[in-house]
C-alpha cells in the first residue's frame, strides 16, 4: 500500500473517531437564555441550575432526559400562565430566527473554495 492510501485511512478513521467527542462538546458549551427552552418563564436562578445539570450531566442520555423532563416542566408553566410555548425547542445552539431552511451550501457557484465560477 502507497503512504497516500494508509495516510487516508488513518485520516477517515480519526474522524470517525473524534466526531461523537465534537458533537458532545457542542452540546456542553454554556446555554445563552433564548438557547432554553421555555427561558421567558424561567428565572435566573433556574437558568443556572439548569445550565449546570445540563454541563454536568455525562452522556448523550442523561443530557436528553434532563431536556425532555424541562420540557415537560415548561409546557405545565406555560398551560398554568396561559402562555403557548412552540411543542418542539429550537434545535440546540440556534435561535428561532435562524431557521431551518436549506442555505447556499458550499457547492459549484457558490463563493466556498474551488467554488465562485465555471471550470
Amino acid at each position: 500500500m502507497s503512504n497516500r492510501i494508509i495516510i487516508a485511512i488513518l485520516a477517515s478513521i480519526a474522524v470517525v473517531m473524534v466526531t461523537p467527542v465534537f458533537a458532545e462538546d457542542q452540546d456542553r458549551q454554556q446555554l445563552q437564555p433564548h438557547q432554553i427552552y421555555g427561558y421567558q418563564l424561567m428565572n435566573d436562578q433556574e437558568r443556572n441550575s439548569y445550565r449546570a445539570r445540563m454541563h454536568k450531566a455525562t452522556t448523550l442520555e442523561e443530557r436528553n432526559r434532563i431536556r425532555n423532563e424541562h420540557h415537560e416542566l415548561m409546557q405545565k408553566r406555560a398551560a398554568e400562565r396561559g402562555i403557548k410555548l412552540p411543542d418542539e425547542a429550537p434545535m440546540h445552539g440556534m435561535d428561532s430566527s435562524m431557521g431551518s431552511g436549506m442555505g447556499s451550501g458550499m457547492g459549484p457557484g457558490t463563493m466556498g473554495p474551488g467554488g465562485g465560477g465555471r471550470r
